[in-house]
Order: structure tokens, then sequence, then C-alpha cells
């Protein structure tokens, strides 16, 4: 498995030393709250931690786009669209959760499904991508050769393998509230991270619909402690892959 990552670095990977290109994706956003709870609605929340993280990225020296900059309506395609069009080396996706379940907390980190995912899982990514259309298949791919059709599949494997790398450095350093262990990174088939050409993890910030945690998500403090434990797991990512 490590000789074949290192044989897609090689094939897939450039310099990452130079100008490495984040894109970070609020969630929701205009008539599409999201998750709420009292006066709390997910739209403003990721919106709010969103630009604090692009602040700490840019003083790491990460170069970083928006898909929103404030509260408008972007549709999921949109949303995958402009990771794509800038060509983006990483694409974090930025929710916060709810369940009827009023017990549920915790952070959780999604990358792109490979093996069959959970019923939970399943379920919140239908719940996410309701408003999403099936992605566009280009005519000319019925004449693509079979070497492009191996080199897409093998580049779509190393996306999902840098996927889980930065799922586990998310979680290792993550300083919030977690799920436990074996609830903490899944794999969904969520439409952004499913359809962007990079890298990509949605993340979770915690549950709305916990009367107590959906309080700390709102305090400064916290949001603080969340945006540098997502900024410390990217840049020990990166070295991790620059060490490759």
């Amino acid at each position: 498995m490590v000789q074949f990552a290192v044989f897609l670095l090689l094939v897939f990977s450039s310099p990452l030393s130079h100008g490495y290109h984040i894109v970070i994706d609020p969630g929701h956003g205009g008539s599409d709250r999201g998750a709420t709870n009292r006066s709390t609605n997910e739209s403003e929340l990721t919106l709010k931690m969103t630009h604090k993280l692009v602040r700490g990225l840019r003083n790491k020296g990460f170069k970083v786009t928006l898909t929103r900059k404030g509260n408008q309506n972007l549709s999921l395609q949109a949303r995958v669209e402009i990771a794509n069009s800038v060509k983006a080396d990483l694409l974090v996706s930025i929710h916060a959760n709810s369940s009827v379940d009023k017990r549920a907390k915790g952070a959780e980190f999604y990358f792109q499904n490979q093996l069959d995912a959970d019923e939970e899982s399943m379920f919140l990514a239908s719940r996410e991508n309701q408003n999403s259309k099936p992605a566009l298949i280009n005519s000319d791919d019925k004449h693509s050769s079979t070497i492009d059709h191996i080199l897409g599949d093998m580049k779509r494997t190393y996306n999902i393998y840098l996927s889980s790398e930065l799922s586990k450095k998310l979680a290792l350093n993550w300083k919030g509230q977690k799920k436990s262990k074996l609830n903490l990174i899944k794999q969904a088939p969520f439409y952004v991270i499913k359809n962007s050409n990079m890298p990509s993890v949605l993340v979770e910030l915690g549950y709305l619909s916990h009367n107590f945690e959906s309080k700390k998500l709102t305090q400064s403090k916290y949001q603080n402690i969340m945006v540098s434990s997502i900024i410390k797991a990217i840049v020990d990512y990166k070295k991790q892959i620059d060490n490759n």
C-alpha cells in the first residue's frame, strides 16, 4: 500500500511548497439555513468559522479560496465547480450536525466512501445532497482510451487515500468535543467531496441539536479552538505529503 501510494504521488502530485491552494466551503447559506437550534443556524455558524479559518491558513502561507463569502445561496454543483476550476490542492467543507437523538454530540470527519457507508452516514449524506443534481458525464468519455480510465481510477483512489490521511490528522489534532474513536472518522457519498478533483474532507463541527454543545459552538473561544485544530491538522498533513 505504501509503495502504491508513493507511485501515485510521483504520478499525480506537484510540489506542495509553492502556492498550496485550499478551498474552504462553508456549508449551506441564504435561504438554506441548515441545522438550527433557537437563534443559531448552521449557515451562519459555518461562515463565521470559515472566515476565522481563512485568516489562520493565510497566516501560515496557504493560498485560500472561499466558495461563498457571505450569506447567499450556493448550489452543491457550484461549490464543486469553484474548487475544480481553481485547481485546488485540497477542499475542506465545514458543517454542523443535528440528530433526533438529543444526546448526540461531538465532531466527525468524512471523506469519500470507497466501501459501503453505514446507515447513519448514508442518511446524513442524503440530507445534505437533497438539492444536488447528478454530476454531468462528458459525452466524450465513451471514446476515452483504456489507459485514461485506468489513470482516472488511480487518481481517484489516491485522492481517497489522501483524504483519509487528512481525516486522521483532524481526528488526532482535534481539541474540541469528539465522538467515540469508532465514530470519529467516517466515509459517505457527500456530493461536494465525491465530485471534487482533489483530496477533500467534510468536517462536522458538532451537534446543534445538543443543547450544551450548540452553546459552545457559538462561543468565540471554542471556535478558535476548533480553527486551531483544523489548521494544525492541515499543516501536519502537508508536512507528511512533503516528506513523501
